[in-house]
């Protein structure tokens, strides 16, 4: 991560496909916090576009108590991997439970329900191509 940037080469990495699986989990702790977390995951799919799916896993943990109803409001992300731990674990908590609760990916990102990912915010190469929206 530099600067809020995260920069990535291909031949610094295994070779990044569909077959290797994601190569950047971006785990993202939310307490009935449902539309900005939405309003977040737009701007992730804005930046990187709707087949980011071999590229990046997005984890959202759902610290809320009540079950099922951040994974209601999510249905148009169906890219999106939503965890329900059944209880408040904070948001060091919360990283920790995706970590254990995820297949591990070379590069992992941990972002706030609230942030607007902006334009430039990835700058990845894959083998010459860009992978920036």
């Amino acid at each position: 991560m530099v600067h809020g940037k995260v920069q990535a080469r291909a031949d610094d990495m295994k070779a990044l496909n569909a077959e290797s699986g994601p190569f950047l989990t971006c785990v993202i702790p939310s307490w009935n916090n449902h539309e900005q977390c939405r309003q977040m995951l737009n701007s992730f799919v804005e930046q990187t576009g709707t087949d980011h799916g071999s590229y990046f896993r997005l984890v959202v943990v759902d610290n809320g108590e009540t079950k099922s109803h951040l994974r209601s409001s999510m249905k148009e992300h169906p890219l999106v991997d939503i965890l329900e731990p059944g209880e408040n674990l904070g948001w060091e908590g919360g990283l920790d439970y995706a970590l254990k609760h995820t297949p591990s990916t070379p590069l992992v990102m941990f972002a706030n329900d609230d942030i607007q990912i902006v334009p430039g915010q990835f700058g990845i190469r894959h083998r010459g191509r860009s992978v920036r929206r």
